[in-house]
């Protein structure tokens, strides 16, 4: 499980890295990494 937790924030965090370099607004960016999550 703690395999998945950490594969999960990964997809999570390289998510968020792709649409803050996209320009996306913080906010949206903060709600699909809560989404993922």
């Amino acid at each position: 499980m703690e395999n998945r937790d950490r594969e999960l924030a990964k997809a999570a965090m390289l998510a968020g890295e792709i649409m803050l370099v996209s320009g996306a607004e913080i906010a949206r960016i903060e709600e699909t990494i809560h989404y993922i999550l």
